[in-house]
């Protein structure tokens, strides 16, 4: 169900609420034409009244009927959005709706013949049906002597961007079944690749007629919405286990962690929370937690270590930096953990090379509490356009003086430098920007788990739903359309609070406050651009380079649009964060000693391709094109340990049909931007396979890829 609502009888407070919303939109502004959301927005902070309950789901919905009737050009509505109109205005009423034919009355035949969007229902079906039918292999055994689940399937990444012909794809649940795998695909002189979520726009992942390992059930892996399970006990690739062990880093105790590589980040975070809170007492506990991670709880540990994904704060490094020990099946088809420091850097970061891992284990700190304070604020006077910037037409400029602007970016200098996570979102077109920092200093009594369970599930159904709406109606709208409704809704639901009312939560919930992201596909290109130190004292960093990097797209879309308002390939929003560097050696953040702005822009799956590639080439060539104020390229540079810098894409990300300077990027990358890294990341490698026994030739035979090949091997 959406949710379960009744009509009851509202408050005075709610009245009064609703009437003044009503009041506004029955005004007329100076042009003579009615107002409509968008001054209710700026008028009204209903985040705000949300939260207390004077506004309710049902009354969100109206909101975003009204965005989708105010645009005039829109008022021929196709027969699918009459129906999701139809299903949230009957919502609206308090009446309950089943989201299961809601779903399928959507999809119709408006999904291609790939679709893999099903209701919640269905993927339960599926999930089920998988279990019951899948198939053993005749000749690879699992730990208990069965065959091991496979499937002849294709393989499809997440983002619809990479598909490749597999000959089979397992689903091992044992290390000794995933021993015998490798050990099969040898004699078969076939390669062997494992995927999660399969959240790689890049082709890192796999190839064409390969064994595939699914480190989870295939519908799950595959379908969306995504379908919380809980870990399983019987699967020796899932797990959490709390060791004996600690050691001190930078004078914190830290306790290690083994987990197994098939397990989520909504299994861990459940972990975390159900070990900290207890429930007879209601009150927080002492307890252990990763202190970053990637917003997304619908991926893997293997998934997001593998490709050396990362968090936010300058503070903090990559998920591979938090490796103490790696366990994985080599080239041998033999169980290798490598827990020495120096190969760490090779092994915890190795985009599959050294083989598939099975466990992971990593170094937690002391559970702590993130006190959040969420911001609305003008894009101006968020990160404030650099001195001397040609702002575009459609940005807000009204008060905006020389003064305001230095001191927008003083307190922007100020959060880079201490706050514990620093995160920036603009949605194309908004006045605002949604600003997600906030300091790692919540007092434990006044801590909640954040978002809800309730709420969590909202977020999940409402961009469950903005994925049906891609994939069906918004293809037959016009990209200003998408951009205005998806960025005015996104900014409408995002939470807004003030130092007197923060959201005090366990920081592994902070770390993942946006649920169900896995549920709408998008398109993504994000950059890590190393920050320099300012020309008048090198020892500290110069945070105009991200300001720079942060403008420079935003002009970009504003020069596209206000040429045509047609011409909108970013239809999702910039973001920016900034963190530390990382001792990883193929770690794109790797030697950015005084820190690193990444940065990406996203949009939605329904965008022409051609389109997206050229707009993504357009802002690539502007990120590592960024001038300093006399006109001089900024990149590279050399740090202090004399390592030259300069921007690299992020692996698993969008980006491997762009080019740098005319050279295609991975020439860029070999041969420029991580030539250093790529020797130590290689002699590393020769150290573990001699550990193992093997050597790096044969660990390529059964693990490489095209793409790692011709990168990465000598």
């Amino acid at each position: 169900m959406l949710g379960e609502y009744t009509v009851v009888d509202p408050s005075d407070e709610r009245n009064s609420l609703l009437e003044r919303i009503a009041n506004i939109l029955q005004e007329t502004c100076k042009d003579g034409k009615k107002k409509g959301l968008d001054d209710v927005l700026q008028e009204i902070d209903l985040e705000a009244e949300y939260d207390k309950g004077l506004l309710r789901n049902s009354d969100m919905d109206w909101f975003l009927l009204e965005l989708l009737n105010e645009d005039e050009d829109e008022k021929d509505h196709t027969c699918p959005l009459k129906t999701m109109i139809g299903a949230l205005s009957k919502r609206r009423k308090g009446k309950e709706i089943d989201i299961n034919p809601l779903v399928s009355i959507l999809l119709g035949k408006n999904s291609s013949p790939n679709e893999t969007i099903v209701t919640p229902f269905d993927k339960m079906q599926a999930l089920v049906k998988w279990l019951r039918e899948a198939k053993g292999h005749p000749e690879v055994l699992e730990g208990d002597g069965s065959g091991m689940k496979y499937r002849k399937t294709p393989f499809e990444n997440w983002g619809l961007t990479v598909k490749t012909n597999n000959l089979l794809t397992f689903v091992p649940t044992t290390k000794i079944g995933l021993c015998n795998l490798v050990k099969w695909a040898k004699t078969k002189n076939l390669k062997v690749r494992a995927a999660g979520y399969r959240h790689s726009w890049s082709d890192i992942t796999v190839n064409n007629d390969q064994v595939l390992v699914s480190m989870l059930p295939i519908p799950k892996a595959e379908n969306i919405p995504s379908l919380a399970t809980e870990i399983d006990e019987n699967n020796e690739l899932q797990g959490v286990t709390l060791l004996e062990d600690t050691i001190t880093e930078d004078g914190v105790e830290k306790r290690l962690c083994k987990i197994g590589a098939a397990t989520t980040n909504e299994q861990f975070r459940k972990w975390v929370v159900r070990n900290a809170f207890n429930e007879k007492t209601e009150t927080w506990g002492d307890w252990w937690t990763i202190p970053l991670n990637v917003i997304l709880v619908e991926i893997t540990f293997g998934g997001s270590n593998a490709p050396i994904c990362h968090g936010s704060g300058i503070k903090t490094k990559t998920l591979s930096d938090l490796v103490a020990a790696i366990e994985f099946v080599n080239a041998n088809g033999e169980l290798q953990v490598v827990d020495d420091p120096e190969q760490l850097k090779s092994a915890a970061g190795s985009i599959g090379m050294t083989g598939v891992v099975t466990s992971i284990t990593m170094k937690l700190d002391p559970l702590t509490y993130a006190r959040m304070v969420p911001l609305k604020k003008k894009l101006a006077l968020t990160i404030p356009p650099p001195a001397g910037f040609d702002v575009p037409d459609g940005i807000d400029m009204k008060g905006v003086t020389e003064e305001a602007r230095a001191e927008a970016f003083k307190e922007f200098v100020d959060r880079c430098e201490n706050d514990y996570y620093v995160e920036y979102f603009w949605f194309p077109l908004q006045k605002k920007c949604w600003i997600n920092n906030w300091k790692n200093n919540g007092n434990p009594a006044d801590a909640e788990d954040y978002p809800s369970p309730a709420k969590a599930r909202n977020q999940a159904i409402s961009i469950f739903l903005s994925g049906v709406l891609n994939s069906t109606i918004w293809p037959r709208l016009p990209g200003r359309f998408q951009v205005k409704v998806t960025s005015a809704f996104a900014m409408l639901v995002l939470p807004e609070r003030t130092e007197e009312n923060p959201i005090v939560t366990p920081l592994i919930d902070a770390l993942h406050f946006q649920r169900g992201i896995h549920n709408m596909r998008v398109r993504d290109m994000e950059w890590e651009i190393p920050i320099p130190g300012l020309k008048s004292d090198p020892s500290k960093p110069d945070w105009s380079v991200a300001q720079k990097a942060w403008w420079a797209a935003i002009k970009i879309f504003y020069q596209r649009y206000n040429k045509s308002n047609s011409d909108v390939p970013m239809r999702m929003p910039l973001e920016m964060r900034i963190t530390g560097d990382s001792n990883i050696h193929l770690a794109p953040q790797n030697g950015n000693t005084h820190g690193t702005c990444s940065i990406e822009v996203l949009t939605t799956q329904n965008v022409d391709n051609d389109e997206w590639q050229g707009y993504m080439q357009e802002v690539a060539d502007a990120w590592t094109n960024l001038m300093d104020d006399s006109e001089k390229p900024i990149h590279p540079f050399k740090n202090e340990n004399g390592m030259m810098l300069h921007p690299r894409p992020h692996w698993a990300k969008d980006w491997a049909n762009l080019t740098v300077k005319g050279v295609p990027i991975r020439k860029y990358c070999k041969e420029t931007a991580c030539t250093e890294q790529i020797k130590l990341y290689q002699s590393g490698l020769e150290e573990i396979a001699k550990s193992g026994g093997y050597t790096v030739e044969e660990a390529d035979k059964v693990f490489s890829t095209e793409l790692s090949r011709d990168m990465f091997s000598k």
